[in-house]
């Protein structure tokens, strides 16, 4: 017996949000990350760049 393929025999809005939604997620988190990521590194690079020098 063979597995029927979902791609051939669900809905359509179905598959999408069923793949879409993992992926909005990630993508999501990923945005997240970068902002995140991009204040944290703007404020060593201005606490480097106000530092006196030696």
């Amino acid at each position: 017996m063979s597995a029927a393929n979902p791609l051939l025999h669900e809905r359509i809005p179905k598959l999408i949000r069923q793949i879409g939604l993992p992926v909005g997620i990630g993508v999501l988190f990923n945005n997240l990350f970068q902002v995140v990521d991009t204040f944290y590194a703007g404020a060593l690079s201005a606490e480097a760049r106000a530092a006196p020098p030696a």
